[in-house]
């Protein structure tokens, strides 16, 4: 029997997040154990998969004296070091190496650590990072996410008369929920609803600024209208699934989300000024499906979506070896294009970003061919300081680089033991680097020149960028 254990030491949201990619793993020839903190072990109850389930803290966890897998799913340093403590064939997640330091072998895991912890763009649900984390030599299994969501169904009871439920926490000031409960006919839902998700029966939908009620709500097939919050990230932790509602907050006046709100409950389209998205479920090329927002009375910034799409298209080629159909956004689609200094500028950073990274791996090649000198591996490791230097720079002041300037360095510091494996990574890494930058050079040239918006001429094709033969 094939031994499986996972390691997700988040709170409720983060649990029902995981339990489908566990669930997908599941089988008669498999024994799934999970292990949680105690405090929010109750929402795992009444899952179906979960064969072994751990709580923390414990005096003492009965673990088994081997695992077949382990992936931890939980981002934190603690995790780390409870993963590095636990025996297991294989390691996906973080985790640590032998001399302490943190160590992710698995490139969905590294995409996570560079993406999604440091805020950059990303369009995938965490339901979907955690199948692909979880899953990625199990693409076969990937499809069974999809199937089995919502997780379970409390069908609507007859034993209350209000088909809404609004649960009220400190996201939102008091005089937002006073304006949003005096527009609509509602119940106050309590936190019970995660010991007892059973409370829920009498709705239909949940009103909510709470990511973890979000989650559990949609896991149990009622529907959300999300409340997000300016500091979240609806599209990776709002309600997961189809026909969810996803409000924006920030700045909106409380009578104005009320508004909002009771238009959504009456199925019309949101008339006053506040962003209003949905959910649906896009196919991936394997079969599989994604959850992804859908603006429905605003239009994305032009550029920003450009990227988001981008680095969505490069993370599927790099992280699961496939090329998804996604249509490229083109620009100037808006009359009076108002963001082609943004353009310009990410164009003339990716050109640098290539540059820099041409340098680092040359002086790596040259300290891999030299590693006895030490005086001359000195001053090459200077330079490569410097690089990552001018980097640290370009990340800083043009957002549009951040995602592969931080994927860089993830990817060359959380692997490898000893001089000569961490020079091969990195090198490696800056290697990556020029592919990944080349790749989306030519998307932005493949929207640009489908687009022709005036302005744009300053976006040459790669032949017209006078890219030269550097001289290290």
């Amino acid at each position: 029997m094939k031994k499986i254990i996972f390691l997700q030491l988040g709170r409720y949201a983060e649990i029902l997040q995981s339990l489908p990619a566990i669930q997908a793993m599941a089988g008669p020839s498999v024994q799934l154990s999970l292990i949680v903190y105690e405090q929010f072990a109750d929402v795992v109850t009444g899952f179906s998969g979960v064969d072994v389930l751990h709580t923390l803290p414990s005096d003492e966890l009965k673990l088994e004296a081997e695992y077949d897998l382990l992936v931890n799913l939980t981002f934190t340093e603690p995790s780390t070091y409870l993963a590095s403590k636990i025996k297991a064939k294989k390691h996906v997640g973080l985790t640590r190496s032998e001399d302490g330091s943190i160590r992710i072998d698995d490139s969905w895991s590294r995409y996570y650590f560079a993406q999604v912890i440091r805020k950059n763009f990303n369009i995938l649900h965490k339901v979907d990072l955690n199948q692909r984390i979880a899953m990625a030599d199990e693409r076969t299994l990937q499809s069974r996410v999809n199937a089995g969501w919502p997780l379970r169904k409390v069908e609507r009871s007859l034993v209350s008369g209000h088909e809404v439920g609004v649960y009220v926490t400190s996201g939102l000031n008091s005089p937002t929920w006073k304006a949003i409960l005096d527009k609509v006919p509602a119940q106050i839902l309590s936190s019970d609803c995660f010991k007892n998700p059973a409370t829920l029966a009498p709705f239909d939908r949940i009103v909510t600024c709470d990511s973890d009620m979000a989650a559990l709500a949609s896991a149990y097939g009622k529907q959300v209208i999300y409340l997000a919050l300016s500091f979240t990230r609806p599209e990776e932790t709002g309600p997961y699934g189809p026909e969810h509602h996803v409000l924006l907050t920030h700045q909106i006046e409380p009578e104005s989300l009320a508004c909002a709100v009771g238009e959504v409950l009456q199925d019309k389209s949101v008339t006053v000024r506040v962003p209003h998205s949905k959910t649906v479920f896009k196919s991936c090329v394997d079969g599989s499906l994604r959850s992804e927002l859908v603006p429905q009375n605003f239009e994305y910034d032009e550029v920003k979506h450009f990227f988001s799409q981008t680095y969505f298209l490069l993370a599927e080629f790099r992280n699961s070896g496939r090329t998804e159909n996604l249509e490229i956004p083109k620009f100037g689609k808006r009359p009076g294009f108002s963001n082609l200094d943004f353009l310009l500028a990410a164009h003339d950073a990716l050109g640098t970003v290539r540059r820099l990274a041409e340098y680092g791996r040359h002086y790596c090649l040259k300290m891999l061919g030299n590693s006895d000198d030490k005086i001359a591996l000195k001053e090459w490791m200077g330079k490569l300081t410097k690089i990552e230097d001018m980097l640290a720079d370009l990340r800083k002041n043009i957002p549009y680089v951040r995602p592969l300037i931080d994927q860089l360095m993830v990817n060359k510091d959380v692997r490898g033991d000893g001089i000569v494996e961490v020079l091969e990574l990195t090198e490696g890494s800056y290697r990556e680097l020029i592919q990944d930058v080349e790749i989306v050079l030519n998307l932005m040239e493949v929207s640009v020149n489908a687009s022709k918006p005036k302005g744009l001429d300053a976006v040459q094709s790669r032949s017209e960028l006078g890219h030269e033969n550097d001289t290290h």
